[in-house]
């Protein structure tokens, strides 16, 4: 089992927030790259 703690988490999504210019982007980021489906 692969365990990551909340805070990791947090500095990691952070990391990826200001990279690609706030949490709207970032979402649009993961949609275009495939990292997210809709609807999964």
């Amino acid at each position: 089992m692969f365990v990551v703690s909340s805070a990791t988490v947090k500095k990691h999504v952070g990391t990826v927030f200001s990279k690609h210019g706030g949490h709207p982007a970032a979402i649009v980021y993961a949609y275009d790259s495939g990292f997210v489906r809709p609807g999964g």
